[in-house]
């Protein structure tokens, strides 16, 4: 039995989407206050965590070459997103915002997003 047309055309359509980076659709742009949370996150982190975030970047660039990054409490993040954050150092949370303003599901967005997650409301 042959696919017909119109699905065949709209899983093309999906997959040239997905290809493209253009990511899932529920997934929607951020708000201005969704940025500021998440770099309010990030420099709380900062603050708290100040030799972890001021550490020997060579270890993060050597980790973005070498395969995937594992992050405790996070999980997999993308290695070059996490190189990134990590090289910029002191301006991190002025990188998360750019990265964020500008995009959204970025990777690097995505990845910040993982490194300092939205509190979850107690049900």
């Amino acid at each position: 039995m042959r696919p017909r047309p119109r699905r065949a055309a709209a899983a093309a359509g999906l997959l040239a989407a997905t290809l493209a980076g253009c990511g899932p659709a529920g997934e929607p742009s951020a708000t201005v206050a969704q940025v500021d949370g998440l770099v309010a996150r990030c420099a709380e982190a900062m603050a708290r965590d100040v030799c972890t975030a001021r550490a020997d970047t060579r270890g993060a660039a050597d980790a973005a070459a070498s395969g995937p990054v594992f992050v405790a409490g996070s999980g997999a993040v993308d290695p070059q997103a996490y190189g990134e954050i990590r090289a910029a150092g002191d301006a991190m949370c002025q990188l998360v915002r750019r990265r964020c303003t500008e995009d959204w599901r970025s990777s690097a967005c995505r990845t910040a997003r993982s490194l300092w997650p939205a509190p979850v409301a107690p049900s």
